[in-house]
């Protein structure tokens, strides 16, 4: 068929393809009628700050996947068990989005029961936030026994030293000895001066000593230098890991409070979008399925000879000899 035929059927069609939308338009608009109102409710969260600094380890930390902790399974289910709403409506009618580049995370769930709306997404901003601080002490926790353990190994690496030079404190040590000697170098200079050479004699040979073991000490100082200064890198990376870890912990304590989690009272959503989305989706899928089907019956039926026009010519099989 030409496409001036399929022109022609849907025009003697016309019909059909007033008829059918305006039917399934009407239907989808008293089924949409029929369907309760719904509300929505907003919580806001507060993330923590993780402190006074200017680029806070705990706000990045938490900020970075938010959005995915407050709508996952996980958060649904919790909440669901609370609630006893099904876990997959609270998954689909759950959204949390951050307030620009701050601290805020509004949670809004829509929900037919003003009340429950608002539970929901109480719950939900709470529980997510327990889940993101979990995850955090537990990190923290990890991170704090490594930083101990490190600690222990460079502690132990100087007892270990000392043990085995049979030394208290080198530094002590070694600046003790410089003192001794130089009050030794003093008097051998006066000794000197008042011509006793039998003194100054004894304080030359002692002088020696003195300093063959003050070259003792300073080869053991060098060694034990990179020892002191491993141990407080490793303190200070202890006091920090036990710092992030008190930070979670207290987080933690402000789940409940009202400064961190705010539930505004649900609002109720406005109707007429959602019907004319509905009426105008159900208006277009009959105007094509109508469409679809004038088409397929045109081409299943043959052609119709217009009126007047010559029959067409037949053909005389020839017969070979």
């Amino acid at each position: 068929m030409e496409i001036r035929e399929y022109w022609l059927a849907l025009g003697r069609r016309r019909w059909a393809l007033v008829l059918a939308p305006l039917l399934a338009g009407l239907l989808a608009l008293a089924a949409a009628a029929q369907r309760p109102g719904e509300f929505e409710a907003t919580t806001t969260v507060l993330l923590p700050s993780g402190g006074d600094t200017d680029n806070p380890p705990i706000t990045r930390q938490l900020t970075a996947n938010v959005d995915a902790v407050l709508e996952s399974d996980l958060v649904a289910s919790q909440v669901s068990q609370e609630t006893g709403v099904p876990a997959g409506r609270i998954a689909d009618r759950l959204e949390a989005e951050r307030a620009g580049e701050g601290n805020l995370v509004e949670v809004r769930y829509r929900g037919t029961d003003p009340e429950q709306s608002e539970q929901i997404a109480d719950l939900a901003a709470r529980e997510g936030l327990r889940v993101l601080l979990d995850g955090q002490d537990a990190e923290a926790e990890q991170l704090r026994q490594a930083a101990q353990a490190n600690y222990d190994r460079a502690q132990e690496a100087i007892d270990e030293f000392l043990a085995d030079n049979d030394v208290i404190n080198p530094s002590v040590e070694y600046q003790a000895a410089i003192q001794a000697l130089n009050s030794l170098r003093n008097q051998l200079i006066n000794a000197q001066n008042n011509g006793d050479d039998s003194l100054a004699a004894r304080l030359s040979r002692v002088i020696k000593a003195r300093q063959n073991d003050l070259d003792e000490l300073g080869a053991l100082l060098r060694e034990f230098t990179p020892l002191t200064d491993a141990a407080g890198r490793a303190g200070v990376l202890l006091q920090e890991a036990e710092g992030d870890e008190l930070d979670v912990a207290a987080q933690l304590a402000t789940i409940d409070a009202e400064s961190t989690i705010t539930t505004q009272q649900a609002t109720a959503v406005p109707r007429l979008p959602a019907i004319m989305q509905l009426v105008g989706l159900a208006v277009i899928v009959s105007l094509l399925i109508v469409i679809g089907v004038l088409l397929l019956g045109a081409a299943s039926t043959p052609p119709r000879r217009l009126e007047g026009a010559p029959p067409p010519a037949r053909t005389r099989a020839r017969s070979g000899v």
